[in-house]
């Protein structure tokens, strides 16, 4: 409501009351009766003045109320066209970049296109990597077999070192050289294809050592001749009565560079073989050895492993061996000489159980003997 419009309103309003005066005062004489109906609409326009005047007070303060809203709504009008002129730069920019953005996604497409080319490539990578890895670890089982095939002979030597004391000095220039040569075999695992050549090499030079040797271990048994047994040990007279007693074909050759009494018994069969004993003073075994028990053919070196493990889980007092040096199995073990036999302490019962095992398995051995 405006301010003039209040003042209209406030204008009626006294003209009422003026009116509602002067009727007062003509009716005054009318009666008694109208004045209390009159004091009661008197006071009825003042408390309505009031009232009035109440509200005429809220609408000049919702006047005031409504021209600052009005000012305010103008405001905003300007801030609203502002806006609108912004957004509509900003539409314009959202424009561009949406054609920056169409571009960058052509750029993307094609790079996708590329990363799929690389990943066709990176996967026919992987394949021939899976394929160099399983080639290297058939190369890593070759070398692991080699390696055994070292560790078997480096056993040999040992054996070999223990059968030839007289002539010791031959047999550590083998031993060295072995050594040196294994050591060769172990630079080479770098390089499979130069490692199996080398070893070739090396085996064929092994085999003729090993051809060396026994010629070497025939001459030193012709050589030794029979000594006199009045100068052995105990348990060597003992041991060589026993072998007697059994009629078997031993022989006594005195006592090698290290001071140990030497016997050997030479047994006859479908695989004869020869079995050297050591004794020494004081020492509580005696170890034995059966040099090239059989010599066989490289291709049948899987089979005859295999019966030499069987065998020697068996058989745990006694070891069959596989020498790669020259394609040949040997036997070893040790002897109880002091108290430890069941039989008087000479080893000659373990020994019997010895040539008795050789005996029952000499069939399984025939196949492959050479």
């Amino acid at each position: 409501m405006s301010k003039k419009a209040l003042s209209i309103l406030v204008a009626v309003l006294a003209l009422a009351l003026a009116a509602v005066g002067t009727l007062f005062v003509l009716e005054k004489s009318a009666g008694a009766q109208l004045s209390a109906e009159i004091e009661s609409l008197t006071a009825l326009a003042e408390t309505q003045a009031g009232e009035i005047e109440t509200l005429t007070a809220e609408a000049a303060a919702r006047a005031d109320e409504l021209e600052s809203l009005t000012a305010d709504a103008a405001e905003k009008d300007a801030a609203i066209e502002s806006l609108t002129a912004d957004m509509e730069t900003k539409a314009g920019e959202i424009a561009e970049k949406s054609a920056a953005i169409e571009s960058l996604t052509a750029d993307v497409e094609a790079r996708d296109a590329e990363i799929r080319t690389l990943n066709a490539d990176a996967e026919a990578k992987a394949a021939l990597i899976a394929s160099l890895r399983a080639d290297a670890a058939a190369k890593g089982d070759k070398i692991a077999s080699l390696n055994a095939d070292a560790e078997a002979r480096a056993a040999a030597i040992e054996a070999l070192t223990a059968e030839a004391a007289a002539r010791a000095d031959e047999i550590k220039t083998l031993t060295a050289e072995a050594a040196a040569q294994t050591d060769e075999i172990e630079s080479l695992t770098a390089d499979a294809a130069e490692k199996d050549a080398a070893i070739e090499s090396l085996t064929a030079d092994l085999e003729q050592k090993a051809a060396e040797l026994e010629l070497l271990n025939a001459a030193i048994e012709e050589l030794q001749a029979p000594a006199d047994v009045e100068d052995a040990f105990d348990a060597t007279r003992a041991f060589l009565q026993r072998c007697e007693a059994e009629g078997l074909r031993c022989e006594y050759h005195g006592a090698d560079a290290d001071g140990d009494d030497c016997i050997t018994v030479k047994q006859s069969g479908l695989i004869p073989f020869t079995v050297r004993v050591w004794f020494s003073g004081g020492n509580p075994t005696a170890p034995y050895l059966v040099w090239q028990y059989i010599r066989f053919s490289a291709i049948d070196r899987a089979p005859v492993l295999e019966l030499c493990n069987l065998l020697n889980k068996e058989y745990t007092d006694m070891t069959f061996l596989v020498d790669d040096w020259d394609n040949s199995v040997s036997v070893r073990g040790m002897l109880p000489v002091s108290g430890q036999d069941t039989e008087d302490g000479d080893g000659f019962a373990a020994f019997r159980r010895m040539l008795d095992v050789m005996e029952e398995n000499e069939e399984h051995f025939l196949p492959y003997a050479q």
